[in-house]
């Protein structure tokens, strides 16, 4: 007997495609746009973060902002961030750039204590008074502070270490140009303790120390003493 020929199978009914439904992605909240100042200090703030590895401005910015800090300060290819700004520090004409939000006013500068200036470019007192050092402080601003603490009214700050002077007779390595010396706010800066004495080489008027400097004749002697030590050791190069 044959066998009864089977059914055909049942064909797959069609699967219906899964429905994808998406959902709504939020956008990504753009920082606050930034103010920069140049020159106008930096904000005091007991909450500083410092970062590394970020030397642009802007980039130092938005990290900051990351983090929750409104104030940002770009030197020396550093970034520091700090939560408030309750007034400026270290007032310099430094290339130091802060940024702060868009429609932020800055604040006065810091006046805690007793008001100083802080300029660049004019040497350190050269006394033979002993002076303080202190290395633990941060800014100029309280290496002034600790200065006047001790009843010091010339301060300097120098590869981040404070040193105090107790008088300031004269002012010493003017030519170094990453100190800043600290005055009282109506003090008047003192003249440089090296400077020229007046010269008439070979008893002409007009060879003063600029032309035996520009003729390279400071290895010359007048009247028995030496151009480049004893007449003319500012123009010559000659000072500590």
């Amino acid at each position: 007997p044959t066998r009864a020929p089977s059914k055909s199978p049942l064909k797959d009914e069609p699967t219906k495609s899964p429905i994808t439904v998406s959902l709504p992605t939020k956008s990504p909240v753009a920082a606050p746009k930034a103010k920069i100042y140049r020159n106008k200090g930096v904000c005091q703030s007991d909450d500083v973060v410092e970062l590394d590895g970020l030397k642009a401005p802007k980039k130092c910015w938005l990290a900051c902002v990351k983090k929750g800090m409104d104030y940002a300060e770009s030197f020396k290819k550093k970034c520091s961030c700090q939560k408030t700004c309750t007034c400026m520090d270290d007032v310099t004409k430094s290339k130091r750039k802060i940024l702060v939000p868009k429609k932020f006013k800055l604040p006065a500068e810091c006046t805690s204590g007793t008001p100083y200036k802080a300029l660049n470019d004019v040497g350190y007192c050269e006394s033979d008074s002993p002076e303080l050092e202190f290395e633990s402080l941060k800014t100029p601003a309280e290496c002034w502070n600790k200065c006047q603490e001790r009843k010091y009214n010339y301060a300097e700050w120098l590869d981040n270490i404070c040193y105090c002077q107790k008088d300031c007779p004269c002012m010493g390595d003017i030519s170094n140009k990453d100190r800043i010396t600290l005055f009282l706010k109506e003090a008047t800066v003192p003249e440089a303790c090296c400077k020229d004495l007046t010269l008439a080489y070979q008893n002409k008027a007009k060879r003063n120390c600029k032309w035996v400097a520009t003729n390279n004749k400071c290895k010359k002697k007048w009247e028995n003493k030496s151009i480049k030590t004893h007449w003319c050791p500012l123009s010559c190069e000659d000072c500590d």
